[in-house]
């Protein structure tokens, strides 16, 4: 199932009366949540080129695209948010793929009043494409990046005579879950979220701050093998040599396995040059001898 919606200024909306940003036109049936979701992700005031991303919600793959209009009710400048979802099924990635590479099925500015639109049942037509100018080794470093999360922004060209849009398309045709991609052509707040993969044109700057993406580790092994380079897993450069741990007889093992306290230890006969042991062996001999010589006087007695 395909449905759409389109947000953009107005003096009032199909939900709301108020006047602004609103949504104007929305697929009759469309969850409402799903409605919050995508009016969450819709622009306000702006200006600049035509913007798409590519996202998705809950399984669902939505396509955005976000044009200027010259002047809207008032007679000012504003901009139309058009969004279309494609529910999850076999040929979602193709269908996204069609919709990306055409302009037909694109609303560029609203005329009427707010109002319910129904289910699309035509497709954008077929166009040929040469997916071999994009480059395999170009979807595979997109496609990995659009998926990093939380590694934060990337931003990355297209292959020289490639435009944004036909590298969009044959991303989104390609990847195997292409509602958990997360790509726009700008990486600004005109997009709502921040996307993953900013991708740009093959002669123009990387947005500030935005560094191109590492290649997949797979496709790291894959191309060297093809260029015959042997690929190794890193090691550390210096080996760390340890000394052999010594060796123990059995009886020192067991006790150094056993520890023991010399509280309650037995004196040995080796411990009698130790002067305090002197003096309690007298102590003790005198209790020993006092108690003796009491106890005759006490018989006595």
């Amino acid at each position: 199932m395909i449905s759409e919606l389109v947000h953009t200024a107005a003096p009032w909306g199909l939900y709301t009366t108020a006047s602004g940003y609103v949504t104007v036109g929305c697929t009759k049936g469309m969850p409402r949540d799903l409605i919050e979701t995508l009016e969450e992700a819709s622009p306000g005031e702006g200006s600049g080129p035509p913007v798409f991303r590519v996202w998705g919600v809950r399984g669902r793959l939505v396509i955005t695209r976000i044009v200027r209009v010259m002047a809207d009710y008032t007679g000012r400048p504003s901009r139309l948010t058009h969004h279309i979802v494609i529910d999850s099924h076999p040929q979602q990635a193709q269908d996204g793929r069609r919709f990306l590479m055409s302009d037909e099925h694109w609303l560029n500015s609203w005329a009427g009043l707010p109002r319910e639109l129904s289910m699309r049942t035509s497709l954008p037509t077929e166009r040929a494409v040469d997916s071999a100018v994009v480059g395999g080794e170009w979807i595979a470093r997109a496609d990995h990046a659009a998926r990093l999360g939380a590694h934060g922004t990337f931003a990355l060209r297209t292959p020289c005579g490639v435009s944004v849009r036909q590298a969009l398309a044959e991303l989104v045709g390609a990847s195997t879950d292409c509602a958990a991609l997360s790509i726009a052509t700008t990486p600004g707040g005109a997009c709502g979220q921040r996307p993953r993969l900013v991708v740009v044109d093959s002669d123009a700057d990387l947005p500030a701050g935005l560094i191109e993406p590492p290649m997949p580790p797979a496709r790291v092994h894959a191309v060297s093998a093809l260029k015959g380079v042997a690929v190794t897993p890193t090691r550390p450069k210096h080996k760390v040599h340890l000394p052999p741990p010594p060796k123990l007889s059995v009886c020192k093992r067991v006790q150094a396995e056993v520890p023991h306290s010399n509280e309650h230890a037995v004196p040995s006969w080796s411990d009698a040059n130790d002067p305090k042991w002197l003096q309690r062996v007298v102590i003790i001999l005198a209790i020993t001898l006092a108690a003796v010589i009491a106890l005759f006087v006490w018989v006595l007695v």
